[in-house]
Parts: structure tokens; sequence; C-alpha cells
């Protein structure tokens, strides 16, 4: 029987959501959440949050903040 030499694969993380979302103006987002966001990919639908959906999705982004 043939031993298996074992291989150490590095894989690439994307970073944790907190710190990308540090990145974004949480102040001008919920506008944008309303208006509808777009992606690049033509057969996603365009989403648009309601006041109260974006309020409450904005509340958890910056609960979730790292300092």
């Amino acid at each position: 029987m043939r031993s298996v030499k074992a291989v150490k694969v590095r894989t690439l993380a994307p970073p944790p959501f907190a710190h990308s979302i540090a990145r974004v103006d949480l102040d001008s987002f919920m506008e944008r959440l309303r208006e509808g966001l777009m992606v690049g990919h033509p057969d996603m639908p365009t989403f648009r949050f309601t006041r109260e959906d974006a309020r409450a999705f904005l509340l958890y982004l910056r609960s979730i903040q790292t300092p």
C-alpha cells in the first residue's frame, strides 16, 4: 500500500464582516438601502428596504462594529 503525503493548503478567508462594515459610512447607508441596492450581476434584482427594515439593519450593523 502506498503512503499518502499530507499537503498543507493555504486558503484566503475574507475578513470578518464586522471589520468590513467598519469601512461603510452608516449615516448615508440607510438612504442607499431605501433607494435600492444593485450588484454587478444582471440576474440579481435590485432590492429595497422599508424605512423600518433599513433602520433595524443599521442598528444591527452598529451593534457588531468593532471599536
